[in-house]
């Protein structure tokens, strides 16, 4: 690390906190409109963010989240089953 570069710590941290708050702010917007597979969408993104960061992720809410994207026939359940497959191994 150079002394310009700042602690990866600091700022993944600050980073993460960031997004989480954003990605709360799209969840409440889009689950106001009438398009469920899209605010699962966005749960899922968060769940995903939570475990790429080491964070505890809500299984039993990405099961669901899973299954309406199933239900819709949409692509991005698979996040939802990768994550189950890589914790509950």
């Amino acid at each position: 690390m150079t002394s310009g570069d700042a602690c990866p710590t600091d700022d993944t941290e600050r980073n993460w906190k960031e997004a989480e708050h954003y990605y709360k702010k799209a969840i409440d917007l889009l689950n106001k409109a009438p398009n469920p597979v899209q605010a699962a969408n966005s749960e899922m993104n968060l769940q995903t963010m939570y475990h790429l960061s080491g964070q505890q992720v809500d299984v039993e809410g990405v099961k669901a989240l899973t299954r309406i994207l199933e239900e819709a026939k949409d692509k991005r359940a698979e996040k939802g089953h990768k994550i189950l497959k890589e914790i509950l191994k």
